[in-house]
């Protein structure tokens, strides 16, 4: 007999598929489209990550284009949904409080 755990009305093995989903692509991403990711996750504008990494504005789009394409969404804001579900780019469950 399969075990099934429901939390507040989720299916946590169908949860946990999602988030090892997310893990495995997340894995995909370059070091470079890491730091990248890990300053949109933060909110940072190209311009704002251009400065932090050292490049240019143009190299970040280069990288969000790569990122985007290596998650399967078309947008900043789907990139970001994607840290926000709660898993950072070391490929573990952020701790929300």
């Amino acid at each position: 007999m399969r075990e099934c755990y429901v939390f507040h009305g989720l299916d946590l093995n169908t949860t946990t598929r999602s988030i090892l989903k997310i893990i495995n692509l997340l894995g995909s991403l370059t070091k470079r489209e890491q730091e990248v990711f890990t300053l949109l996750k933060k909110g940072q504008t190209n311009s704002e990550i251009a400065s932090a990494l050292y490049i240019s504005e143009s190299t970040v789009k280069s990288h969000l284009r790569s990122i985007f394409r290596k998650l399967g969404v078309n947008k900043r804001n789907e990139a970001q949904l994607l840290a926000l579900q709660g898993v950072n780019t070391a490929g573990t469950k952020a701790v929300t409080g």
